[in-house]
């Protein structure tokens, strides 16, 4: 026979997952209309494979200046369908946050079978609360890019990592662990840091226990070892480069200016709701004093604090609602749930509910905070995608068209050659060396590079200096526009045009002919 108390514990938990549930469909809701201007490089990337010109920027030139093969090779398959890329690609993002709610519901739920504490399937929905209502993850499922996807996979990553400390007999566990891991990594380059972090947990925890170590090496480094392997013998014969050129652009290099914007970014994530990453330090501590601080937890922790100090040697990012964090929230969710869980789970239910009236508020708060707020299309993504159907319907097909707005510009203006001068899709330009900061967007990552007289000398047929609708070349925003501001050839070959469109007023510089 149910007990009164059973049934009360039964009907909160309906109530946190209805209203769990609520939450993240408003929240789709809400940022539905978001969509990020990079995610149109990755766009154009797919065009062209459907296309047939190969997974090229432009048709012709193999050059790798994405870091989302996976991401792209999902969503050209979609579009190679007939659906709209944008669509695949945001079918791609949704599907995955899906799976990955289901897979961290399936581990924690699971885990409450083992003692029969009628409160543990309460407890198990906080992690789940936490990550399908993270605004973050929600925006980036419309944003167009891979954070979700990347997510997902380390999160399945991570899951069967821990089921492999779980248990005695753990191979498939770490096989499985491994490919999803490989998934990651294909995904982003990224995804590696997740890699070098199980296997030092891995071959820790397997000398603490006084075990063999060679099988649980290998059966944890040879799939993804195989995996990634092969897709890394394919890209460098197919690019000729080690790197994708994202990395020559952004991560090269490391200076105290980078360090201190990392931990800037670092920083804003901490105080920002819902405060995830913030309460992990002394929920840690609390488990360390309590004594019930174990290998999963520390396992946990070293991929939060690895990938962290990854973020503060890139220097952070610009991009909306910590972009670069979204594999985190998973593993933090499940690290604060692991620590908290010996105390809640002995709760009263009205402490209990108390609990969840609390953790609704910090995730209610975080669609209002600026750094995870909702987010729409922006003012210049809808500029950018003006401009480039202008440039498809105005200038001559084929042109050589120079920018630094390498995203929906191109993407809607697809018959035109591009050189993007910010450098992540071109060669010369991302392994350029630069000594030193000479106009203020040189400090926003990814907006470093430049080289204004390879670009005049390419001839291009258009020029656009600036943003998306363009400026004058006597306002420069970028490297590239300030070199040619200074080179004599740029005002003996251009001339400015100005063009009023639906939402901007286009500048640009045509040679003269």
């Amino acid at each position: 026979m149910v007990s009164d108390n059973s049934r009360s514990v039964l009907g909160l938990a309906i109530v946190v997952a209805v209203l769990a549930l609520t939450v993240s469909i408003a929240g789709f809701y809400l940022h539905r209309q978001f969509i990020n201007d990079d995610a149109y490089i990755s766009l154009r990337y797919a065009y062209n494979l459907i296309q047939g010109n190969g997974l090229v920027w432009n048709p012709g030139e193999c050059v790798e200046g994405y870091t989302n093969f996976l991401h792209i090779l999902l969503t050209g398959g979609l579009g190679a369908l007939g659906l709209d890329l944008l669509v695949a690609a945001r079918l791609v993002n949704g599907t995955a946050f899906v799976v990955m709610v289901l897979m961290l519901a399936a581990y924690v739920l699971r885990r409450q079978k083992v003692d029969g504490q009628e409160c543990d399937r309460l407890v198990a929905l906080v992690p789940i609360t936490f990550v399908m209502t993270a605004s973050p993850l929600i925006g980036w499922v419309y944003g167009g890019l891979e954070g979700p996807l990347l997510a997902m996979f380390c999160t399945g990553g991570i899951l069967y990592f821990l089921r492999a400390l779980e248990q005695d007999n753990h191979t498939r566990s770490l096989v499985i662990s491994s490919l999803f891991f490989a998934g990651a990594t294909l995904t982003r380059p990224d995804g590696v840091l997740f890699v070098a972090a199980s296997l030092c947990t891995l071959i820790v925890v397997t000398k603490r226990d006084g075990r063999p170590i060679l099988v649980p090496i290998l059966s944890f480094a040879l799939p993804f070892a195989a995996v990634y392997g092969s897709y890394f013998l394919w890209r460098y014969s197919y690019y000729g480069q080690l790197m994708p050129l994202t990395f020559y652009v952004k991560a090269t290099g490391f200076d105290l200016h980078k360090a201190a914007a990392g931990f800037q970014y670092v920083g804003r994530l901490l105080i920002a709701p819902p405060y995830l990453l913030a309460m992990l330090a002394p929920a840690s501590l609390w488990s360390v004093y309590r004594r019930t601080f174990d290998r999963r937890m520390a396992y946990l922790l070293s991929l939060i604090v690895v990938y962290l100090l990854y973020i503060v040697y890139i220097g952070g990012d610009y991009m909306y609602s910590f972009r670069l964090t979204l594999p985190l929230i998973p593993a933090a969710a499940l690290l604060l749930y692991m620590a908290v869980r010996p105390a809640l789970r002995h709760m009263p239910l009205f402490n209990l509910g108390i609990i969840y009236v609390i953790l609704f508020a910090l995730v209610g708060l975080q669609y209002f905070w600026p750094g995870t707020g909702v987010r729409t299309m922006s003012s210049q993504d809808h500029i950018a995608t003006t401009v480039g159907r202008y440039i498809a319907g105005a200038w001559p097909r084929g042109s050589l068209v120079a920018l630094n707005t390498a995203g929906a510009t191109p993407y809607f203006a697809s018959d035109h050659r591009y050189i993007d001068m910010l450098g992540l899709n071109d060669v010369y330009i991302a392994r350029r060396r630069i000594d030193s900061i000479r106009v203020p967007w040189q400090r926003i990552p990814g907006h470093y590079k430049g080289d204004g007289r390879y670009v005049l000398s390419r001839e291009p047929d258009y020029i656009i200096v600036g943003p998306g609708a363009g400026t004058t070349i006597d306002d420069p925003w970028f490297l590239g526009d300030h070199e040619m501001r200074d080179d004599p050839r740029f005002n003996e070959h251009y001339e400015g045009v100005r063009v009023r469109l639906d939402n901007c007023v286009f500048t640009y510089y045509e040679r003269r002919r």
